[in-house]
């Protein structure tokens, strides 16, 4: 019940802070800033193995949790003085000036010079946030979008919490003990540093469902090669590395996509209800990696079958580029029938 209670919690931070940057920054850097938010989750993970590696063995696991839950507690008088709400958000609920001026402030030495309007349809002022993101134009993105979150989380998270236990395996694992596994786990950290700071100058310049593909791409070579190999730890340590940049990357890049997919107005809604099948992607494969490790699957042939769901969301991000083309079709043929019916003369009976 208390790992329940505190995961609501967590679920509650990527959607609001994938939100808060989209909102922040340029339409043309958003993809890219947003993959950079996720530079977070890879630091939180190979902060996490070097303590696990250092705390668990000598204090015991519950060292480890309150260790993690006092973190947040550190970071939350930082975060309440220094990220205010953006300015969009704030101009469109009407509130006061002065904290409208502070935000500006952030990101602007002159706020008197900074444009203040937003532009909002009333019609889209008026509909359901959920309407849109099941409206016909978005629902097929929509739910590629779900497929793509509950895919790439469930195999970082089961690779996080698993790998451990399958490196300190005996033969035929590499039995390693618990600090080993601990570094040889946190270089799928940093090779999600690595690899979402590419990827991210990647997302500016190129096709951004591409790019997915790609990472999906680099994390079925990682798989196949630790499926298929057998190293020694500081090989190993490469492998993961490299692995790593595939694997940690998927999330990043599938939120760069969602971010980008919805209109600003229904933006929370929709990076919310995606990352929801987020957290049930993590929820199965902490039980999937579970009953995997019962029936007697080892390191090797546990990454042999992560190449399947990789594979999924590789044929997902080049679903989501095919309907991105259906969308702007329809958006394009949309304009050119209101340029084509001409107005109804004013004060012409119905």
């Amino acid at each position: 019940a208390l790992r329940l209670l505190a995961c609501v919690g967590l679920g509650v931070v990527m959607p609001v802070s994938m939100t808060m940057v989209a909102d922040w920054v340029p339409a043309a850097r958003r993809a890219q800033m947003v993959a950079l938010t996720f530079l977070g989750g890879s630091g939180g993970s190979i902060v996490g193995a070097y303590l696990a590696a250092a705390l668990i063995p000598s204090f015991g696991w519950q060292t480890m949790v309150v260790v993690a839950g006092l973190v947040p507690l550190l970071i939350i008088p930082f975060y309440a003085a220094f990220v205010p709400e953006p300015p969009a958000i704030l101009i469109k609920q009407g509130r006061p000036a002065a904290k409208l001026e502070r935000a500006l402030s952030v990101i602007a030495a002159d706020a008197d010079n900074v444009d203040r309007t937003v532009f909002t349809s009333e019609k889209a002022a008026r509909q359901n946030v959920f309407a849109v993101v099941f409206s016909k134009m978005l629902v097929i993105s929509t739910l590629l979008i779900w497929v793509l979150t509950l895919v790439s989380q469930g195999i970082l998270q089961l690779v996080l919490q698993y790998a451990p236990i399958l490196l300190q395996q005996p033969e035929p694992g590499p039995g390693l003990t618990t600090a080993e596994s601990g570094l040889v786990v946190a270089m799928v950290g940093w090779g999600g540093i690595i690899g979402v700071v590419l990827f991210s100058f990647v997302l500016k310049r190129f096709n951004r469902f591409y790019t997915g593909a790609f990472a999906a791409v680099l994390a079925i070579t990682g798989f196949c090669v630790i499926a298929f190999g057998s190293f020694d730890t500081p090989t190993l340590m490469v492998v993961m590395l490299l692995a790593g940049m595939g694997i940690a990357s998927l999330p990043a890049i599938t939120g760069a996509v969602t971010a980008v997919a919805y209109p600003a107005e229904a933006r929370a809604t929709g990076t919310g209800t995606a990352l929801v099948w987020g957290r049930v992607g993590g929820m199965l494969s902490g039980a999937t990696g579970g009953i995997l490790i019962a029936l007697g699957f080892t390191l090797q042939s546990i990454f042999a079958v992560l190449t399947v769901p990789t594979a999924i969301a590789l044929a997902a991000f080049l679903g989501l580029r095919a309907d991105s083309r259906r969308r702007a079709r329809l958006s394009q043929n949309d304009s050119q029938r209101r340029v084509e019916t001409p107005a109804a003369p004013q004060g012409a009976s119905k």
